[in-house]
């Protein structure tokens, strides 16, 4: 009896001490936040608090944020996307509860639908998918009030992270620092930009794609785009069995960013231009097979 009491005292303990003293929950309190809180309230979403011990080499940008917040999907509870698109699920393990991220960075399909609508046919591959990409450990679930709003929070083990984020490399952490795309994110969350966030920081992922795009149409890369559309075309001719189609459309997506990698036109390509690529190319894909 006691053992259980002083285990509970002790969760109970740890999870205020996070409450108090964590820095990501602490910059959620700085009066520049104010819009963020009422959005997530807005939104229905959920904060992902990874414990204060994990967060002590980590600058708290923007991007890093809101990777961390949640959207739950309400047709299912075990889905979630984060503000910036990656995708996920939860899944328990004997009495612990994990979240499995199922996917890097994805770009919302602008449509009447909701993102899981959207990205259906997305969730439907990746979940027969045995191998997420992280596993992270719920240590607990609870709200706290910030701002006289009750903001519900998982707390755990360790940040999420994703493919050329920028608080897992410090040559990408600097390049985020000059060239970050906090702007976009903020857009796809709260609709049209905020004021307070610099016009350059919105532009600058337009400028990527607009570029791609010049690229992808340029006669030099003609070979990598008749490839995409005959692979289209191929898929809507004849679709694969359904337990085919993840590894189908993974082996030609992969197929598709080695060949961008490799091509003379993105030789030089930073890690956030290969990123859009795969984003602009995935979304290009589904957006067509759907109405196949």
């Amino acid at each position: 009896m006691s053992r259980n009491s002083s285990s509970s005292t002790t969760t109970t303990s740890f999870f205020d001490y996070e409450t108090q003293n964590n820095s990501l929950l602490q910059k959620l309190k700085e009066p520049k936040q104010a819009e963020l809180l009422k959005a997530i309230g807005h939104k229905k979403a959920t904060v992902l608090v990874p414990q204060n011990v994990s967060l002590s080499d980590i600058d708290l940008s923007d991007s890093f944020l809101l990777s961390h917040i949640i959207l739950i999907n309400p047709q299912n509870e075990n889905e979630f996307m984060t503000v910036n698109c990656l995708l996920g699920t939860f899944a328990q393990q004997g009495d612990i509860r994990q979240i499995h991220r199922l996917s890097d960075r994805m770009k919302l399909i602008k449509s009447t639908k909701s993102p899981f609508e959207s990205y259906r046919l997305a969730y439907q591959n990746y979940a027969v998918n045995p191998k997420p990409k992280q596993i992270v450990q719920i240590l607990r679930e609870g709200n706290i009030k910030i701002r006289d709003q009750n903001l519900p929070i998982f707390l755990i083990a360790e940040p999420l992270s994703y493919q050329s984020c920028g608080w897992t490399n410090e040559e990408l952490e600097l390049k985020r620092k000059t060239n970050n795309d906090s702007g976009s994110v903020w857009k796809l969350f709260f609709g049209r930009p905020k004021a307070s966030v610099p016009t350059e920081l919105v532009r600058t992922p337009q400028t990527l794609k607009k570029q791609f795009w010049n690229k992808f149409k340029d006669i030099r890369a003609r070979e990598i785009n008749t490839s995409v559309k005959k692979w289209i075309e191929q898929f809507c001719a004849k679709p694969p069995m359904a337990e085919e189609q993840v590894a189908e459309f993974r082996k030609f997506m992969n197929a598709t960013l080695e060949a961008i990698r490799d091509h003379p036109l993105w030789r030089d390509a930073t890690p956030e231009e290969l990123d859009i690529a795969s984003d602009i190319i995935e979304k290009f894909v589904l957006s067509r097979i759907f109405d196949c």
